[in-house]
């Protein structure tokens, strides 16, 4: 095991599994080969994951976390910090503070934690977790699954077929391109499929439900409702409360 000082410390590992700890002081540490685990400890600290299947913790304060190639674990804890995913099939936790996470290439899993975080899954088929806060939740290309969690979110699929939940708060759910099922949630959202043949489901509240091009189905459930098909052959059923379609 290799330790840093209270200074600020660059610290380079080997080919082989290394463990490493920065301890305090705003560190540089760096992993090359191998399956390595990298603890930035105290301080405003940049870890590299590079080459084999890394786990990287930011620990206090203001980090920023690449994990490289590899199915790689980065957590943020404390402080606002940066978190890239890199290649491979990564997992990202943002933990407390406000967070920027990319997945990258590959089949990713993003979790925001506290907050509000910016998560962008990025290529491959990613689940992501905005958590609590207001978050702007993006999954990108691929067949991803996007919760936006608790508080008043921003939600998008992007690409593919995807799955995109609002949760809790009031929300703005978008399908973007694809067939998507898109989930208003609790509370009053507005929820858009976007192209392509959507399922698009307005939940509890009062919403505004958007099918936009393709041939979609939307449900108002309860609520006072506005549904509006779009280009296509839609089916609406408006569920509870007073709607307009």
């Amino acid at each position: 095991m290799i330790f840093g000082t209270d200074g600020n410390d660059r610290i380079l590992g080997t080919n082989l599994a290394d463990i490493i700890d920065g301890l305090k002081g705003n560190d540089i540490l760096e992993g090359f080969g191998g399956n390595d685990q990298l603890f930035g400890n105290e301080g405003n600290d940049v870890l590299y994951g590079d080459d084999g299947n890394d786990t990287l913790d930011g620990g206090q304060d203001n980090d920023e976390l690449f994990g490289g190639t590899g199915n790689d674990t980065l957590r943020g804890g404390d402080g606002n910090d940066l978190l890239e995913g890199e290649d491979g099939d990564d997992r990202l936790f943002g933990e407390a503070g406000i967070d920027i996470m990319y997945g990258g290439i590959g089949n990713d899993y993003l979790d925001g934690g506290d907050d509000n975080d910016d998560l962008f899954g990025g290529d491959g088929a990613d689940t992501l977790l905005g958590g609590s806060g207001a978050d702007f939740v993006f999954g990108g290309n691929g067949n991803d699954v996007v919760y936006g969690g608790s508080d008043s979110d921003l939600v998008e699929g992007n690409d593919g077929n995807d799955r995109v939940y609002g949760d809790d708060g009031e929300d703005e759910v978008f399908g973007g391109l694809g067939d998507d099922q898109v989930y208003g949630g609790s509370d009053n959202d507005q929820v858009f499929g976007g192209d392509g043949v959507d399922l698009v489901d307005g939940g509890d509240g009062d919403d505004g439900v958007f099918g936009g091009n393709g041939n979609d189905t939307l449900y108002g459930r309860a609520g006072g409702d506005r549904l509006e098909g779009g280009q296509g052959a839609d089916r609406i059923f408006s569920g509870d409360g007073d709607d307009l379609a």
